[in-house]
């Protein structure tokens, strides 16, 4: 039982140790992607009000969004709140140029939601983005590359997590008395 105990504790470890030293890839393969965490934005497609091509900027979210490299880990809910700001930017858009004045662009609600619109593709492209690693299979001497998305990572981490607590909650290890 302890064995079970360490090789699970070994494993979950390694799981986390490994995101340390992993070789990093871009939604495109082999380049190398920007990382929010280091204070950079994400290289993609991102609305920019102060630019002039906003319909330009919009198409190509959306095309980002159907080829489903960049923005893989797309939870339906981010994605109607995705489409609900394109489509007020949309109208936006076509406003502006109807009008051709940019007082509406400099507008608070304006800036709020290209702020929102902005975090949330830089959440979900880093969590589509791809980490590889070298892993050696159990048996064998040929080592094999493993390439997993961030949310995949977390998914699975999240998963040995909770079976771990719930395991330790229902006491299985517990002594029992024979009697």
């Amino acid at each position: 039982m302890r064995i079970a105990q360490s090789l699970i504790l070994v494993s979950i470890l390694f799981t986390f140790s490994s995101l340390a030293f992993c070789e990093t890839n871009g939604p495109q393969g082999s380049l190398k992607s920007d990382s929010s965490k280091n204070g950079k934005a994400l290289a993609g497609p991102r609305i920019n009000v102060a630019q002039q091509d906003l319909g330009g900027q919009i198409s190509a979210i959306k095309k980002a969004i159907e080829e489903g490299v960049m923005f893989s880990e797309l939870p339906q809910a981010d994605l109607n709140k995705i489409n609900t700001d394109l489509s007020f930017f949309s109208e936006l858009a076509s406003k502006t140029n109807a009008d051709t004045s940019n007082a509406s662009l400099a507008s608070n609600d304006v800036l709020a939601r290209q702020t929102r619109l902005n975090a949330l593709l830089d959440r979900i492209q880093e969590d589509s983005r791809l980490i590889c690693k070298r892993e050696q299979l159990t048996g064998s001497h040929r080592m094999t590359r493993t390439c997993s998305t961030v949310a995949e990572i977390n998914r699975v981490s999240e998963q040995s997590r909770s079976a771990w607590k719930g395991r330790n909650e229902a006491k299985l290890d517990a002594p029992r008395i024979v009697q």
